[in-house]
Parts: structure tokens; sequence; C-alpha cells
């Protein structure tokens, strides 16, 4: 009986998306897109925790497109009550890394949405869901939306539960034991992101991530902002590698590539960081290894004069969360962990 039961919920579910599908194609003249994973990164938070909220979405329609995506939150005892709404409530930057860029037909693309939880939010599970609009709802103005102009709404996610808020904790953005660790260390980093210009989508998340780091308190070198027309480049990824505090290093599969053979821009770039590595001998701290594609059977992830050293592994959706605070503490040099004082020696009698 379960089991008749689980398929006839199914059915009905591709009944459902199948329908949906082509009525968003009739009336929206072939574009039509559905939502296939929409989850809270962390299912437990506490008040003033930052949520990440990672929805996947799949270009079903007949033609590529571009969409918005939105992230709603809501009390199953108040269902008609929307408590954060990213559309509503988020800054224009973070709607804007929302919106996705040109989805190819049949293609499947991921976003995050993140959200502060205010510090008297309620304590509770709460159920979530997520939107799919065409751009047009994301650029029209806040408070006057009539219907005929706020664009169209391709798909929505089941309202589900998620997300549990309970009692914050108190302590620092960056940790315990710190305040001593941003003392020593009171200036601004400089940081210098070297990459590869894989595609357009991978430049781009680049940016956003130089973005970040500008947000929190980081001074970026980053070609895109610094490399004029009329200006060496060669000279510029010099001068970057050289005189920044930190070195970023950006791998992906054709990065590490191109990093082992000398191609290209990115193959200078290692020639000036491979030296400045090896001299460094003390002070190896500079290298920042991210990861950010992982490509199986494509060897090491790492170019080959790194070795082994260690990486942040930000592959994954979530990466503004846990892996960029790593990557902000290795830049600021304040380690989530301490060794604790040391005492004093014993008496030997």
């Amino acid at each position: 009986m379960d089991n008749q039961s689980q398929s006839t919920r199914y059915r009905r579910g591709e009944l459902r998306r199948t329908l949906q599908k082509w009525w968003n194609v009739i009336t929206f003249r072939g574009w039509s897109f559905e939502i296939t994973e929409h989850r809270s990164v962390r299912r437990i938070v506490h008040q003033g925790d930052i949520v990440t909220f990672a929805t996947t979405v799949r270009n079903n329609g007949l033609r590529q497109g571009t969409i918005y995506v939105v992230a709603q939150l809501r009390s199953p005892y108040l269902p008609f009550t929307i408590l954060f709404d990213s559309d509503r409530d988020s800054p224009f930057a973070d709607r804007s890394h929302a919106r996705l860029h040109q989805i190819p037909k049949g293609q499947v693309r991921s976003t995050t949405i993140r959200w502060t939880v205010p510090p008297d939010f309620a304590l509770g599970i709460y159920d979530m869901r997520a939107q799919v609009w065409s751009p047009q709802h994301l650029y029209k103005p806040r408070r006057w939306r009539p219907l005929l102009t706020r664009g169209k709404r391709f798909s929505s996610s089941p309202w589900g539960g998620g997300l549990e808020v309970i009692e914050s904790v108190h302590r620092s953005p960056l940790g315990v034991a710190e305040k001593d660790a941003q003392m020593r260390n009171p200036k601004t980093p400089r940081a210098f992101i070297s990459y590869s210009w894989d595609d357009e989508e991978h430049t781009d998340w680049v940016v956003r991530l130089a973005e970040e780091l500008v947000r929190q308190g980081v001074w970026v070198m980053l070609d895109r902002w610094h490399l004029h027309a009329g200006e060496e480049v060669l000279h510029f990824m010099e001068r970057g590698c050289r005189d920044c505090d930190k070195i970023i290093i950006v791998c992906t599969p054709e990065y590490v590539e191109k990093a082992n053979a000398r191609k290209g821009g990115v193959g200078f770039e290692t020639v000036v960081s491979a030296s400045l590595y090896t001299e460094a001998e003390a002070n190896k701290r500079r290298f920042v290894p991210v990861v950010r594609k992982k490509a199986p059977g494509r060897g090491s992830l790492l170019p080959s004069y790194l070795g082994s050293a260690k990486y942040i592994d930000m592959s994954c959706v979530d990466w503004r969360g846990t892996r960029f605070n790593e990557l902000l503490r290795e830049l600021y040099e304040v380690p989530e962990y301490q060794p604790p004082p040391l005492g004093s020696a014993p008496i030997f009698e």
C-alpha cells in the first residue's frame, strides 16, 4: 500500500510538472524553467547567523533564457505571512546574484541566496520555498509593481520544512580569542587573484568572489578592475604577485593544465608565483589555493609547484558560507583554532 501510494504521488507529480512545462511554453513563447532542488545549506541556525539557501533550476523549455530566483520563508502557523522574501528584503547586489544568465535548453544551473537571521527572530521551525521569475521581476520598482509589469513566474517549489532557528550563541564574528590576533595584524590585507579565463561563467564567479572579499574589508587586485587599455598585461600580473600580501590562486582543471604547461597569461602568473613560492620559505602563507572546480580523472587539483599544499575547497554551491569564512581567516591570518597559553614548568622535588 505504501509503495502504491508513493507511485501514485510520483505520477501525479510528473503530470503536474508536465502540465506546468507546457503551460509555460505556450504562455511564455517557448520559455520554461523548473526547480529541481531548494534547500537550506544548514538545517539548524542561531539568531544572528547567515543562512544560505541553495536552489537548482533546469531549463525544460524550448529556448535558452535568463531567470531570477527568489527565496521565501514562513512559519507553518502563519501560512499567509511571508517572514523573509529575498525579492523584498535583500539588497540589490544580493538579488542580482540570484539572476542566472542565458541557461541553455536542457541545462541545469544553481545559485545561492543569503539571509541574516535577525537577533530577535522567533525561535522555531520554518517552511521555505523558491520561485523562478523572468528577469523583469528583478528590475521593477520595489513599492509599486502592477500585475502586468512584475514579470513572469515560471515555477514555484512547494513549501517544506527544513530550517530551525535556535537561541543565539554570543561570539565575535571571527570566533573566540582573536582580539589579540587582530591587534597584531591591524592593516587591511591586499589580495591578488590569479585565475584562468576558462569561460564567462567562471570569470563571473571570480568577480563575485572579489566583490564578497571587498565587502569584508579586503583590498582586491583584479584584472577586471585594475588592468586598463594600454597597460602591459605581464607587468600587471608580476606586480600583483609581488606587491600584494596574499595571492589567491583559483584552481580549475584548465588553470592547472595551463599552469603546468606555462600557457597563456596564467602561465606567466605561475612562473612568478612559483619563484616567489620557492623563495618564501617561512612565508608560504602568502599563497592561498582555492579549488573552484574538480574534474575526476584530470589529475592533481593544484599546480605542480604547490605540491601537497593545503587548499580551500570552494567547488560547492554554498561557497559563501563556511568555506568563504575560512578564506577570510587565511587572508586576515586569524586562525579559528589557537593553542592554549603555555603553562609554567612543573616543580620537581
